[in-house]
């Protein structure tokens, strides 16, 4: 073959080159079509196809490198190329230089760095890197006008991210938590004036009625000795002293609480009283449902039509019923809402932070001072606890607490809980505690009718919310052959305050020895008269 000199070969190629770029021009090549724009000003829609256009330059120029990179490779060696100005903007694009020249960098944009060199795999034309154009073509359209604008800088950008971020965990833990609040307050209220109300349990932050007051005179105005009001001082003050160092931090609700049982258990240390920490009550000692007064039945039904309204008694009935809509099938239909009515176990089982009663061993004691032997007094006890005639112990456990006078219900000061549920609570813990002493008294009237004694027994708690102390007084009432059972206060104070803790506990000291010299001798009379009855010969 004749050989033709370098120029020749040169000018052949520009030529085919020159063909080559005017078929493209004629026959651009196919790009995904642009998805539409969010934005619909002329401003954003100017800044998006700027970009875009300089996109598809750009790759009609790397289609052209390829071309010529793959011309390259069917080249004789030693064969040197030009560079070829871009159809776009004229720049040099698909150009390699000649033999022992270095490689020029890109001088476009900021970045001057030199670049590395794509590999075969990289350069050649195929489906796999029109793919990868197509990806970054839509992946530019989807940015918006300010990423786009070369305005606007990196941190300028991160700044707008930052004022429009998304809620923290920290903030939607707060609202979690104020919504918690706001649930448990109406809870609490629902369960005071719905729940407890149908069992016929009230709670009264008044004074208690008068007939009441009387009886409570007898308790709360013993007269002291003097050496034992200077030892209650001494309590009070250090007590109080210990509830000013601990409402200096968040401490917990048992931090609080324990500091009135700790009290009391400095005051009364010759073994009589029982006190018991957290225990599970007996349900069998929760108020049951009482009998209904009315009988809705009886009512004839009637048409109101003055209001529109007919069969106005049965609707009252259904309640808020579910409307069926023509997209709702009958099997994903809710049931008709039933009848609001009370059931045992809506009421919570009393589970006080400390019961304070009469240790098993003082019951016995006082039967055995009255003829019975210990064996005796011990298992008759027993006996009517397994039988289910008399709970005189409440806790589940059998703890050995028996016929409990006190209970105890806190609530810390810094985590949210309230005084109200506290009250709630208690309000249980003392129609649980009457109720005992119900079932002592009518066993003991069933076969002694000469000694049948009208009075209701009484109960108390003890409610604190951190330094706040309420004492409250609990007692059941007849009417119409209908039992409820009330809640009231009688007096308040704070710890933190000598004054006021110490004619607190001085009250509470005359409460507890009202219990073991009344209260316990009129409970030893009664069981000894029961055990001999019950006695076989």
């Amino acid at each position: 073959m004749p050989s033709r000199d370098g120029p020749a070969i040169q000018d052949e190629e520009n030529s085919r080159v020159g063909m080559r770029r005017a078929r493209r021009s004629t026959s651009p090549m196919k790009t995904a079509s642009p998805r539409p724009c969010s934005s619909t000003s002329a401003a954003a829609d100017t800044t998006l196809s700027e970009p875009v256009r300089r996109l598809s330059e750009t790759s009609q120029e790397l289609i052209d490198g390829i071309g010529e990179v793959q011309k390259r490779e069917l080249a004789p060696e030693g064969v040197t190329f030009n560079a070829i100005p871009s159809v776009a903007s004229g720049d040099s694009v698909g150009v390699w230089p000649t033999k022992g020249q270095k490689r020029p960098f890109d001088s476009e944009g900021e970045h001057s760095s030199k670049r590395r060199r794509p590999s075969e795999s990289e350069s050649r034309l195929s489906k796999k890197n029109l793919k990868r154009l197509q990806r970054d073509l839509e992946r530019l359209e989807r940015r918006t006008p300010e990423e786009m604008d070369p305005s606007v800088t990196a941190p300028s950008r991160a700044k707008k991210r930052t004022a429009s971020r998304q809620p923290s965990s920290s903030d939607l833990n707060q609202d979690t938590a104020s919504v918690r609040s706001q649930k448990s307050a109406v809870s609490n209220s629902v369960y005071r004036y719905h729940t407890l109300e149908q069992a016929r349990i009230y709670v009264r932050p008044e004074p208690p009625p008068s007939n009441i007051q009387t009886r409570m005179d007898i308790v709360f105005k013993l007269e002291l000795p003097e050496e034992r009001k200077r030892e209650i001082s001494r309590v009070a003050q250090e007590t109080s002293q210990q509830f000013i160092l601990n409402l200096r931090g968040a401490h917990r609700e048992d931090d609080l609480v324990e500091l009135v049982h700790d009290a009391f258990r400095v005051m009364y240390k010759d073994q009589t009283f029982a006190f018991v920490r957290k225990a599970d009550w007996d349900p069998s000692l929760k108020p049951a449902a009482q009998r209904k007064l009315w009988d809705l039945n009886a009512i004839p039904q009637f048409n109101n039509e003055a209001y529109d309204v007919v069969d106005h008694p049965d609707k009252r009935q259904q309640g808020e019923q579910f409307i069926p809509t023509p997209n709702i099938s009958a099997s994903t239909m809710p049931p008709p809402a039933t009848n609001s009515k009370f059931k045992d176990d809506s009421i919570k089982t009393p589970r006080p932070d400390f019961t304070i009663g009469l240790r098993d061993s003082s019951i016995t004691n006082a039967l055995m001072e009255r003829g019975l032997t210990k064996f005796k007094a011990d298992d008759f006890l027993k006996f009517l606890q397994s039988e289910r005639k008399l709970c005189s112990d409440p806790t589940q456990n059998f703890l050995n607490v028996r016929f409990p006078v006190l209970v105890i219900e806190g609530k810390a000061y810094a985590t949210g809980k309230t005084i109200f549920e506290a009250q709630n609570q208690a309000a249980v813990s003392g129609a649980c505690m009457v109720n005992l002493r119900e079932q002592l008294h009518d066993i003991f009237h069933g076969i002694s009718a000469n000694h049948k004694d009208e009075k209701t027994p009484l109960a108390f708690s003890i409610c604190t919310e951190g330094p706040q102390i309420e004492f409250w007084v609990h007692y059941a009432l007849s009417e119409d052959n209908v039992r409820s059972h009330y809640m009231n206060v009688f007096r308040t104070c704070y710890g933190s305050l000598q004054g006021g803790l110490e004619e607190f506990l001085m009250d509470v000291d005359r409460l507890l020895k009202w219990t073991k010299d009344e209260m316990l001798n009129e409970i030893a009379d009664q069981l000894y008269i029961l055990a001999s009855r019950a006695e076989r010969e």
